[in-house]
């Protein structure tokens, strides 16, 4: 009896993960086949977006059996013009900063502003990570999504730092294993930077409803 017990209990485990595998490769054949719908330039975003989105439902009902795809169009239909908004915003500014990081590094080489514009970028960084998962909790203007992310970047400073580490591991680890970029780099890079930045605004919320 025991042994079916542990039979059974292994079966399960080996379908929940192979389920597991197949959801997160749909997300990023998803991911790619709604880019190229846009066009690349103007899908990234929204399709960044919608993969947040799932990943984000995921969480925050704990269900897994809802389809992937309809979630995914969905959000990238309604979020469209506001992902490539709040997107192309922040492209903006990192180039700016990558600049003036530049600039400083070759030219102007002062230690002080040097640490000033590195802290600088740290900040954006840190307000971007959130930017996706704000969307996908609120109904917010663009202007809202960005004050709602710095404040919660602000708020859940482990939180931040943590999706930080974890933005950068993932990096690496894609880096160094290309055939995982194949198939789940969209995953891979976004599981656990959505994971910490939506615990992120449930302990901001948390936070500012003691504070009232």
């Amino acid at each position: 009896m025991n042994n079916r017990v542990k039979k059974n209990k292994f079966l399960s485990a080996v379908t929940n993960l192979g389920t597991w595998i197949a959801n997160l490769f749909y997300l990023q054949l998803f991911w790619i086949i709604y880019s190229i719908k846009g066009l690349l330039v103007l899908g990234i975003f929204p399709a960044s977006l919608a993969a947040v989105r799932v990943i984000y439902k995921w969480f925050d009902t704990q269900e897994f059996d809802f389809s992937i795809h309809e979630t995914f169009k969905i959000a990238y239909r309604e979020g469209f013009k506001k992902a490539n908004i709040v997107g192309f915003l922040s492209l903006f500014v990192v180039v700016i900063l990558y600049v003036d990081l530049r600039i400083s590094n070759v030219f102007i080489q002062s230690i002080f502003l040097h640490t000033m514009l590195l802290f600088f970028s740290f900040a954006v960084l840190s307000v971007g990570l959130y930017l996706f998962t704000v969307m996908s909790r609120y109904e917010y203007t663009v202007k809202q999504v960005f004050k709602q992310s710095f404040f919660v970047a602000l708020a859940t400073p482990i939180n931040t730092l943590a999706a930080s580490v974890a933005l950068v591991l993932s990096v690496s680890l894609l880096s160094n294993f290309l055939f995982l970029a194949v198939f789940f780099a969209v995953p891979i890079i976004l599981l656990p930077t959505v994971w910490f930045t939506y615990n992120g605004i449930l302990t901001a919320e948390t936070k500012r409803a003691s504070a009232e």
